[in-house]
């Protein structure tokens, strides 16, 4: 009996055992801090792909290694329904798509102009992968899309700094001032003409990752769910630049009901999740309409005193007009630590006053604001028949200060019992209205269970567990 005879049970198990053997490959990436640095690569072995040449036995079996994940980039993409075609495509699992942009000189900030240009980039890219996984099978096991390394050639090494040519550091090394740490300041990706965007139901799981480049604007991020009527899992990081400018901050960090439930419902298509199981959101202190989400609390003896944040920049004009500027952090950062040198040689501080830690001087819940947010939720939750947990609540936390939300539905295998609970924690308490808790409980019961309700004052053991970002769902 030759190789080519082998039958396919057996070589599944020889090419599973050679990629167990086989150690990685390896590669070494120039670094402006390190002369080198060796990483492990990941996917199949370059050698591996040589072993579908023995017989259409071997081929199978060996591509459904090599085309479980595939790198592209908006390059790749024109050669990508050429090469994957027919069965290859059931053997996809995992597609990484990295939106590399046209060439920027590292010293350069990004004009107006280069951001329509990059966005323009983005929308295309998508919009063209979209097009190819809309034709593939509706029956296939499901994709892992991974969208990341929003980049110029110049920007970033492997995610991990912005690379500065050997020549150009001289006696500066990195200096915390440098023109190009403000390089993106307010720029974000955005997908133009969402609408557009064919609906693809093989994506299962969307990872948005951006997070030592440019970011994607969180409306974009939505956007792109949106189009993937089977979406399992959904992880965006729209994390915000340092030096964003108020105003962006104001436009794309807040949540509001309508996150949740849309103000027209009753005039519309209400929305449905069939397949929506788990989902975190985290919000800040203030919403999209520029309303406080926290007010002072006269009996909280660690509220500021309306004369001391005028000195510290988060004074009673700021908090009556809901200026940004020096007011925010109050509520969001709200804790005391040693001084830093963020700004230049005379001192200066860089980052603007909302950067500028202050004390806390808000925070208790506004009722009708956080009523609004826990009841939109609940009438969300209604249209979620596979949901099994449902956590919102505020980022970041802090000692006297935090408030959140958990629905979650709760196996015991041991005694093949399964209930849900919600548990609400709070310093200070907030706590819904009979109404809000009604729909949760309706929640409960489309799920065939009854609702237990706890209210917790006490912070979690693990403060981990109270950020929405700890894991992928």
């Amino acid at each position: 009996m030759s190789i080519q005879d082998l039958s396919q049970e057996i070589v599944d198990m020889i090419v599973a055992e050679l990629i167990a053997l086989h150690p990685r490959e390896t590669f070494q990436r120039r670094s402006c801090i390190h002369a080198s640095l060796t990483f492990t690569k990941q996917g199949p072995r370059p050698w591996l792909s040589s072993l579908s040449s023995v017989s259409r036995v071997w081929q199978n079996t060996v591509e459904q290694h090599t085309f479980r994940t595939l790198y592209l980039t908006p390059a790749r993409l024109h050669g990508f329904p050429l090469v994957v075609t027919g069965r290859r495509c059931r053997f996809v699992r995992h597609i990484d798509l990295r939106i590399l942009h046209d060439e920027l000189p590292w010293q350069t900030i990004e004009s107006e102009a280069d951001r329509q240009c990059n966005s323009r980039v983005f929308t295309r890219s998508l919009y063209e992968l979209f097009s190819i996984l809309a034709a593939w099978p509706p029956n296939h096991p499901g994709v892992y899309l991974m969208l990341h390394k929003f980049v110029s050639p110049q920007d970033v090494a492997d995610g991990l700094e912005q690379y500065i040519p050997p020549d150009a550091l001289g006696s500066r090394l990195l200096p915390q001032n440098e023109e190009r740490s403000r390089r993106y300041k307010t720029s974000y990706l955005e997908l133009i003409g969402t609408t557009t965007l064919p609906e693809v139901h093989v994506l299962h799981k969307l990872r948005i990752l951006s997070l030592a480049d440019r970011k994607i604007c969180p409306a974009s991020a939505t956007a792109i769910a949106a189009r993937l009527p089977n979406l399992q899992t959904f992880w965006a990081d729209v994390v915000e630049y340092p030096f964003a400018d108020a105003e962006s901050r104001r436009a794309v960090r807040a949540v509001d009901t309508e996150l949740f439930w849309p103000a027209d419902a009753k005039f519309g298509i209400l929305p449905f999740w069939p397949r929506l199981a788990k989902l975190r959101v985290g919000f800040r202190g203030e919403n999209t309409a520029g309303q406080w989400l926290f007010e002072r609390d006269p009996n909280d003896p660690s509220a500021v005193s309306e004369s001391e944040t005028d000195d510290e920049g988060g004074g009673a004009e700021n908090d009556e007009t809901g200026d940004l500027e020096g007011a925010q952090i109050g509520s969001i950062q709200g804790t005391d630590g040693p001084e830093r040198d963020d700004g230049d040689e005379a001192g200066q501080d860089l980052r603007g006053p909302a950067y500028r830690k202050v004390r806390r001087f808000r925070i208790k819940p506004v009722e009708e604001l956080f009523e609004g947010l826990y009841l939109a939720a609940a009438r969300a939750a209604t249209r979620m028949p596979k949901l099994r947990m449902f956590w919102f609540g505020l980022i970041p936390h802090h000692d006297n200060c935090y408030q959140s939300f958990e629905f979650a539905v709760v196996e015991k295998s041991e005694r093949c019992d399964t209930r849900v609970k919600a548990v609400l924690r709070g310093q200070p308490p907030f706590h819904p209205s009979v109404e809000t808790m009604g729909v949760w409980k309706d929640v409960a019961r489309c799920l065939g269970r009854d609702l237990s309700v706890e209210f917790r004052t006490e912070r979690p053991k693990d403060k981990v567990n109270m950020m929405p970002w700890h894991e992928i769902l």
